[in-house]
């Protein structure tokens, strides 16, 4: 699932201002390094 949130997420933005990541971070509990790796 987290995955599917990430591709998703990269589909609409490809890049991610760092509010952004911590967000999306905590949605789906990641670290944001972990959700910058992917943007």
């Amino acid at each position: 699932a987290q995955v599917q949130e990430l591709e998703r997420r990269f589909k609409q933005q490809k890049y991610l201002s760092a509010p952004e990541r911590e967000h999306l971070a905590t949605m789906i509990n990641l670290t944001p390094t972990q959700v910058k790796i992917w943007f």
